[in-house]
């Protein structure tokens, strides 16, 4: 498939949105944290977070704009408005007063009794405070010298009352100093009071203030306030249980990812790029260098599924025992499953998932990663996993003390707990995982191999019971394919562990097979069946060896290096003996029903078979005629075609071949004959 194919996209696609998800699946989902209520639990940082803490920077800027001084523009215009509104209204008054007078003395004058009413005169009057014609009624009963006093008194401190400047928050204040000023108390006490209060009603700041330059001039002293940040340690305590959550924890919690107030869909649009990006990035190393998770598409998915998984849990309980432990518990996963390559770039992927910008536990994982890479052993057993549990640990704990001295960071013995606790009771948890995985995924591991190696085994004891004969020669092209394998870069385990049941189906019909005749005083079956039945016989064996194989529910793997061990070779002792009595003799007949090998563990096993049977014939040969004779026979089967179809090529089959030979020659030499013995 294409290295975008859309069964590709769909997995990345779909475990990125997964991913992300997960970062807002927290255990506060269960607990309560809410301000001013008491804590459930002990939450501790799940991450080093470096903030702004809004509160501390937000006193800081508050003292500065304290202390910026407002910009004010003085208003003329007030001023004069309200003295000239004040001046006008008396010199109206007076005006209207002296034309009152004026009738009043021109009615004497021609000796009129007619009394002549105020009121045309009052509504004349200019009245810009909206006086009632009683009020200015008022006014007319003072004297006219009176009145222009009061014109030029009130006037003047009218002007005296602007003269400094009147900001709109000092306004009151300054009314009713200008209304209780002593001066005013010369005059008559109803008029006064009413001319006060209207002048007051209508008094106006005219120290304005300039909004747009003050917003300047506060926003250039802002700039100068450097944000308080506040740094939490991962593991650091914020909050104990039963403790009353404070604003400045509250907001703390929300600042390290253990409150989500909601889910927050710029944020999670903003992280899912970075969650794909590394997915993705995964996909085409996989894609490249590891062709065997690409073919097992569950393998493939498994890859992804152990990220998710790590990640929602992480974020889901946030405590450091699980944060190691998931991390060596998946870098063990993969190691064993895939290979000690990916392990590296797995590191590298959880360093960044799991707590995204904390780089010292990036530099922790990436470290991590490399141990696996150059520490893993691909034929490890259960002691392996167990002990590389530790080293992980210890690992871990020295990566640790190093980084925190290179920060100049205090080391904390409580933090380092976790690191060692959690890599190693992951390896224990691990060894009860891998049988569970092994058949969800159809991969064989190490460990299931060298159960199946052990003499314990049910299958191998019969093996060693009914068949010893059969059992020794299969030790025998174990140790010849594990060796072969070894040296071309193959899965020398797999072999080893296949070459001992390769031949398990012999157990139907033992003494049927040569190796198997121990007392020489019985009778070979053969002798009385024909050629052609005979090699029925022996060709049947790889098909009964496959139905054995899973009936004692040995892995497909194993079973696929059993099937085509023989491929379609020609069972020609046989044939050539009935050839002899029968020139028409059916070649298929003779011949195994069984596919050919593929891959290359398939084609070292059916090398290492023949070599091992043919070497039996040609023992106790002159090195440098076992040598030829025993190259022979492998080219032979590769020219009769039997590799046409594996992975091998012929530069690994040499290499194949020299190793047979350095493993056979120097079983092969004759012993000398001692002193009396016959």
């Amino acid at each position: 498939m294409k290295v975008f194919h859309y069964r590709y996209i769909l997995t990345i696609l779909f475990f990125s949105v997964l991913t992300t998800v997960s970062y807002y699946t927290t255990k506060t989902m269960f607990i309560n944290l809410e301000k001013g209520q008491l804590s459930d639990a002990v939450i501790l940082s799940p991450q080093t977070v470096t903030f702004v803490d809004e509160t501390e920077t937000k006193k800081q800027k508050d003292l500065v704009l304290s202390q910026v001084q407002a910009i004010y523009e003085m208003d003329q215009k007030v001023e004069s408005d309200q003295v000239k509104k004040l001046r006008d209204f008396l010199a109206s008054v007076v005006d209207q007063k002296r034309l009152l007078q004026d009738a009043q003395e021109e009615a004497l004058t021609n000796s009129e009794s007619v009394k002549i009413s105020r009121d045309p005169y009052i509504k004349k009057i200019y009245n810009p405070y909206t006086f009632t014609n009683k009020e200015l009624n008022s006014f007319f009963d003072e004297e006219i010298v009176d009145l222009n006093r009061m014109k030029e008194v009130f006037s003047k401190e009218l002007e005296n009352f602007y003269s400094t400047g009147i900001t709109q928050e000092k306004l009151e204040e300054q009314k009713k100093k200008f209304i209780n000023n002593a001066i005013f108390y010369h005059y008559d006490e109803t008029v006064r009071t009413l001319l006060l209060n209207k002048i007051s009603a209508h008094l106006e700041a005219n120290f304005i203030l300039n909004e747009q330059e003050t917003e300047k001039k506060k926003q250039e002293a802002l700039k100068t306030v450097t944000p308080v940040t506040t740094t939490i340690q991962r593991g650091e305590r914020i909050v104990g249980k039963n403790e009353v959550i404070s604003e400045k924890q509250y907001n703390a919690l929300k600042e390290v990812g253990v409150i989500n107030d909601k889910f927050d869909v710029k944020e999670a649009l903003t992280r899912f790029p970075f969650v794909l990006l590394i997915f993705t990035c995964l996909h085409l190393f996989l894609y490249t260098f590891s062709n065997k998770e690409i073919k097992n598409h569950r393998l493939y998915l498994f890859t992804f599924l152990v990220s998710l998984v790590s990640t929602f849990l992480v974020n889901l309980l946030q405590w450091e025992y699980l944060t190691f432990g998931m991390l060596a518990l998946s870098l063990i996963i993969i190691t064993t499953f895939l290979s000690s390559s990916v392990s590296m770039v797995y590191a590298v992927m959880l360093g960044l998932l799991l707590h995204p910008g904390d780089y010292s536990f990036l530099a922790m994982s990436i470290v991590l990663g490399l141990v696996h890479t150059l520490g893993y052993n691909p034929k490890g057993n259960r002691n392996t996993v167990l002990n590389f549990g530790i080293a992980m640990g210890i690992t871990l704990v020295i990566t640790k003390v190093v980084l925190q001295i290179l920060l100049g960071l205090p080391i904390v013995m409580s933090d380092l707990i976790p690191m060692i606790a959690g890599p190693v009771v992951a390896s224990w948890l691990v060894l009860g995982l891998f049988g569970y995985l092994e058949g969800m995924l159809g991969v064989v591991t190490s460990l299931k191999l060298h159960e199946l190696t052990s003499p314990n085994n049910k299958l191998y004891q019969r093996l060693n019971n009914e068949a010893p004969g059969t059992l020794q020669h299969s030790l025998r092209v174990g140790n010849l394919a594990e060796s072969a394998a070894d040296a071309i870069g193959a899965n020398g385990l797999l072999l080893k562990a296949g070459a001992i049941y390769h031949d398990a189906g012999k157990l139907e019909n033992p003494t049927y097979f040569i190796e198997n005749l121990i007392d020489t005083n019985v009778p070979n079956p053969h002798d009385n069946l024909t050629p052609k039945e005979s090699a029925a016989f022996i060709k049947q064996h790889p098909i009964d060896s496959v139905k054995i194989c899973r009936k004692y529910n040995l892995p497909e793997e194993i079973i696929s290096l059993v099937e085509k061990h023989h491929g379609d070779d020609l069972v020609k002792y046989f044939y050539l003996t009935e050839l002899k009595n029968n020139p028409d003799t059916n070649i298929e007949d003779f011949k195994y029903q069984t596919p050919l090998p593929v891959t290359k563990e398939e084609g070292i096993l059916m090398l290492a078979d023949i070599t091992e049977a043919s070497s039996r014939s040609i023992m106790y040969e002159e090195p440098k005629v076992f040598k030829e004779k025993l190259t022979d026979i492998i080219y032979t089967k590769v020219e009769e075609g039997q590799l046409r179809e594996c992975e091998l090529t012929m530069k690994e089959i040499n290499i194949i071949i020299d190793t047979f030979i350095k493993q056979l020659v120097p079983a092969n030499h004759k012993r000398p004959k001692y002193p009396n013995q016959k």
